[in-house]
């Protein structure tokens, strides 16, 4: 057990499974989360202990515990022979994301919501983006779920105020020929999602701009994800 700050404080390792060949079809999205708050998990650790994971239900963090290292292991892989980009953002949400309710001029109106998180930090939440009612037009975040930005596609992410504010997006990535693109990198950890608050959200976006044919499965990527997280705790 270690001291930060005076307060005594437990060393926690997480290895988690995040995605298992999720598939992401061509001009969809998917949400990968790596971590989130959650209150009913403060206190709970004890010290030098290791979580393995294969879902990330129950992969939270308690308040004030905070990540001190991150990993991932990925794997992307293509199903077609030809060109296509791929686009990978990060989600970064904290308290003060979720209590407000106008982001870069745009009002976030439905009750259910505050801000972009819904308040009680389930796993089946979504988190909104667009303050709207249509299904396709929110970040769904799920094991499932494939987000349709719209008929502008990554043009949608790139010029909207909301999905620029929300999603850091890298430059896009091109794989081809069936050969995976692999990742195996410590990660800088974002000071915003660094010390964990019940509203913390951490999380991964990957969007597939390959066209959208007739039958789709012929142009989705496939992924791999692994997570390995250190955190003192509470």
């Amino acid at each position: 057990m270690t001291r930060l700050y005076g307060t005594p404080q437990k060393m926690v390792r997480t290895q988690l499974r995040i995605a298992d060949e999720a598939e992401i079809e061509p001009q969809r999205a998917r949400v990968f989360a790596f971590w989130y708050g959650d209150d009913s998990l403060s206190g709970s650790f004890s010290d030098g202990q290791d979580r393995n994971l294969n879902t990330v239900a129950g992969a939270g963090y308690g308040q004030g515990d905070k990540i001190i290292r991150h990993k991932i292991n990925m794997q992307l892989i293509p199903e077609t022979v030809k060109p296509q980009k791929v686009y990978f953002g990060f989600i970064k949400l904290s308290f003060h994301d979720v209590f407000s309710k106008v982001v870069c001029g745009s009002t976030f109106e439905q009750a259910s919501y505050h801000g972009v998180h819904t308040d009680d930090n389930s796993i089946s939440s979504f988190i909104q983006i667009f303050p709207n009612s249509t299904a396709n037009e929110k970040v769904g975040f799920s094991t499932s779920a494939q987000i349709n930005p719209g008929t502008n596609g990554i043009q949608a992410v790139k010029i909207d105020d909301n999905f620029k504010h929300w999603i850091q997006l890298k430059q896009p990535v091109t794989v081809f020929d069936q050969q995976p693109l692999i990742s195996d990198k410590w990660m800088k950890i974002p000071a915003k999602v660094k010390r964990i608050n019940p509203y913390t959200f951490y999380g991964l976006w990957i969007f597939n701009d390959a066209v959208r044919g007739a039958t789709p499965a012929d142009t989705s990527v496939f992924l791999d994800l692994d997570s390995y997280q250190e955190a003192r705790t509470i």
